[in-house]
């Protein structure tokens, strides 16, 4: 064995913690033949049996890549099959030890395999991830040089890693940022978020309710009112369905393709402003959810022509965005920017069309229109998740349901009521929109945030008024508990405060989901911008750390000196001594207690005669197959010469022909280790 079982142990420790993490993304035949070379190399550490052959070792190399090939293959993904091919690899040289520099390349790889897991995942627990993989790290390197107990390991990890702590947290706040050098991947299937690209409000029978996380939204002084976060707009509208405009559609597939392509319409700026920054979990869209009229420096975040802002790849990740809010914004020369925002279906909705002609036949401007229109909704409309036929295909049927919910059942949710509203617009001449985002959210007052999770869905209704885009929420007139609140979340039906396990269930994931906010904000994200403010508002900070950390440099070098106890590793002579001592042992023929090499190569002497038994107190249970009297007449010759020329190296006075006394140990050691582990 050309390493200590310590160190194979770790080295073990840290390839299972690195590919644990990638599991997802591994092949099966990867992680069955990984699985096979492990216990291979356990069996073989613990004298179950004896190592492969070279041939075996190489068969099931080749067996792997043609697996690897295979499957990459049939995935077709470059990156995830060099993935796997690293995972392989690593596994593969467990059965492969010829020498100690063996050991070493072997670290060196599972030092990079540990990087993977960062690729995969960027929540909190790969803080401790990181943690854990750095002490292995360590230690392993610690294992190959030294041969002392756990207890001195520890002790010197302590000496080693203590000082590096504030040197890592002063390079981690005063090094530039550059920013990732990959995208780390989420879940694919994270799309759902409350809100689709069309939808069809006829045929909506109750509407989505998901605590799950959206985003988290943080203030920089207090959490303003009211609270409504666009995300996207629809304008086109044909056979009851909603869809996004023609233009902004072809402007976020330009954004897609194109690297160097700019917002299709200019981001607001104005003096002053309320800062707020956009914490977004991987969602799996592109969309931004953002207040009206927010401003953003950011190249890498577009700016639509309905108000949205939208990035250029799906959302993978946990992403932090800076916004500027400017409530007073102005936009000049605002035009309708498409012919669909009057567009309806002729003969649709009969009974609707009467209605808003009673409602505006003696009013001139549109936005007397619009407020008859929207007063309309303040007498006799109910807010429910439920509406009437909810059970039946359809809410309101599939044709003319605007006419039904307007006038017969008058029970629906935010979406029956934005459209219901776009609709009636559209009717008396008004351009109109439908608007999706979300409403209020969970307030946290003691952090200045406001969490978003997708039951906060929300949509409410655009007309171009007078020049300018003017919202109408008419959930507003129905729903007291709405207006109240700011939020959707306090009109669930039925919602009650989770109580027994439940209760503390949601109390944990609270405490959790605030961590890994910190951990993303603080750490993940801690971009130019925040370096920037941090450096010119904590120069104090900056200075007492980088101080404290020299200060603990100086304690430690003088317990260092003052302990006299030296950090060096053994000398090679000793190293190559006790590298044929292994190989002898792992076949049987272990060194005595306090027995010297001299000694121990006349009694490898004895054995190697013809005459010679092998002590029996010698053997250990469960050896492999013994050496044969020839190999070890070779082995007693040549640990004879070794023994000699060890003892010159370390006792003798021989500085004119050190170096070839040590190229002639290292040679002897080396045939000593091949000899042990071919025959």
């Amino acid at each position: 064995m050309l390493t200590s079982k310590k160190a194979l142990i770790l080295m073990g420790l840290l390839y299972f913690m690195a590919t644990g993490f990638a599991g997802s993304v591994l092949f099966i035949s990867v992680i069955l033949i990984s699985l096979g070379a492990v216990f291979i190399k356990t069996g073989f550490a613990l004298n179950w049996f004896r190592a492969p052959s070279r041939l075996t070792v190489r068969a099931i190399s080749v067996l792997g890549i043609i697996c690897l090939i295979v499957q990459g293959i049939m995935h077709r993904q470059i990156g995830i099959a060099a993935i796997n091919l690293l995972v392989l690899g690593c596994a593969l040289k467990f059965l492969e030890y010829s020498s100690e520099r063996d050991s070493y390349v072997h670290a060196a790889a599972l030092v990079f395999l540990s990087i993977l897991p960062l690729i995969f995942h960027y929540q909190i627990y790969i803080a401790l991830y990181l943690m854990l993989a750095g002490i292995l790290i360590i230690w392993i390197y610690i294992a190959l040089t030294r041969r002392s107990s756990a207890g001195e390991d520890i002790r010197l990890m302590i000496r080693l890693f203590l000082p590096a702590v504030p040197l890592t947290a002063a390079l981690f706040l005063v090094l530039p940022r550059f920013g990732s050098f990959w995208v780390l991947p989420g879940n694919e299937d994270a799309g759902v978020t409350g809100i689709s690209s069309s939808f069809s409000a006829g045929n909506l029978r109750a509407l989505y309710q998901s605590d799950t996380l959206v985003a988290r939204i943080s203030f920089a002084d207090g959490i303003p009112a009211p609270l409504y976060f666009r995300v996207m707009t629809y304008s086109r509208y044909r056979n009851g369905e909603w869809q996004q405009d023609l233009l902004v559609s072809r402007d976020q597939n330009r954004l897609a393709y194109s690297p160097f392509a700019e917002s299709p319409k200019d981001k607001p700026s104005a003096p002053g402003g309320v800062a707020y920054d956009v914490m977004m979990e991987p969602t799996g869209t592109v969309y931004i959810p953002s207040l009206k009229f927010s401003g953003n420096d950011s190249r890498d975040l577009f700016y639509s022509r309905d108000d949205t802002y939208t990035v250029n790849k799906p959302l993978r990740s946990r992403e932090l965005f800076h916004f500027t809010w400017y409530p007073d914004y102005q936009p000049r020369n605002e035009t309708p920017y498409s012919g669909s925002f009057l567009r309806l279906t002729p003969g649709e909705n009969p009974r609707a069309r009467e209605l808003v002609l009673r409602l505006t036949e003696n009013l001139k401007t549109p936005e007397e229109k619009a407020a008859a229109i929207y007063g309309y909704f303040k007498n006799g409309f109910s807010y429910t998740l439920n509406p009437a036929g909810g059970a039946g295909a359809g809410a309101f049927g599939q044709n003319n349901h605007v006419d039904r919910f307007l006038l017969d059942t008058r029970q629906g949710f935010c979406v029956h009521y934005a459209e219901a509203m776009a609709v009636m617009l559209r009717m008396a001449g008004i351009p109109s929109r439908i608007v999706s985002g979300y409403a209020g959210g969970e307030s946290v007052p003691d952090l200045n945030m406001v969490i978003i999770r997708e039951y906060d869905a929300h949509a409410w209704t655009e007309a171009f008024i007078e020049g300018k885009w003017v919202s109408f929420d008419p959930v507003l007139l129905v729903s007291r508990e709405f207006a109240s609140s700011g939020g959707y979340s306090a009109i669930r039906e039925g919602y009650r405060a989770p109580s027994g396990f439940a209760g503390l269930w949601k109390q944990i994931r609270d405490i959790t989901e605030n961590l890994e906010y910190s951990w993303s904000r603080f750490i993940l994200n801690f971009d130019t911008d925040y370096q920037e403010k941090l450096l010119k508002n904590s120069l104090p900070l900056i200075i007492g750390l980088v101080a404290g950390g020299l200060l603990v440099y100086v304690i430690f070098f003088l317990i260092t000196l003052l302990g006299g106890r030296s950090l060096r590793r053994d000398p090679q002579e000793i190293r190559l001594m006790k590298k044929a001592f292994r190989a002898l042992a792992r076949r049987g023929i272990p060194a005595g207690t306090g027995e010297t090499p001299a000694a121990f190569a006349a009694r490898l002497s004895l054995l190697s005669s013809e005459t010679a038994v092998p002590d029996p107190a010698q053997k250990q249970p469960g050896n492999r197959k013994e050496l044969s009297p020839a190999s070890l007449k070779l082995i007693a010759g040549e640990f004879a010469a070794l023994a000699y020329e060890f003892s010159l190296l370390r006792y003798g006075k021989t500085p004119q022909n050190h170096k070839e006394l040590l190229r002639g140990l290292r040679s002897r050691a080396d045939k000593i280790v091949k000899i042990c582990t071919t025959s």
